[in-house]
């Protein structure tokens, strides 16, 4: 089915950032800081975005994750805080971003292609 242009940007086209990508990467590791690293995102080979991070702990429980990039001519920083929550059955916890925005828990942050922020989907509900 092709494409309509006139259609709403959908959530899939966007910029996404993920709990389970940090957890792969080892970066959620009770007590574990990590700094100064950089994630790109690329199509076919292509760069398309690149954003730099770091993760502080705060407490077993509590991270900041504090993101530096471009949007346009604009340099954005910011930070977004990291919730642990003991899992049901006690074997561990389970990490959540808290959108700038909402203020809500969430497994998944996204940024429209030309937006600034990374905001749970909810922040923008122009998107399908």
């Amino acid at each position: 089915m092709p494409h309509n242009t006139n259609s709403k940007a959908s959530i899939e086209e966007c910029y996404t950032l993920k709990i389970s990508t940090l957890k792969k990467w080892g970066h959620l590791q009770s007590g574990m800081d990590v700094h100064n690293r950089i994630h790109t995102w690329k199509w076919e080979d292509q760069k398309l975005a690149q954003i730099s991070y770091s993760i502080q702990s705060i407490s077993p429980a509590q991270k900041q994750l504090a993101l530096k990039y471009r949007s346009g001519n604009q340099s954005v920083e910011y930070t977004i805080h990291l919730e642990g929550i003991p899992t049901n059955l006690g074997n561990g916890i389970r990490w959540y971003f808290i959108c700038p925005a909402t203020e809500r828990r969430c497994l998944h942050l996204i940024c429209p292609l030309g937006g600034k922020y990374f905001l749970h989907r909810a922040a923008y509900p122009e998107l399908m």
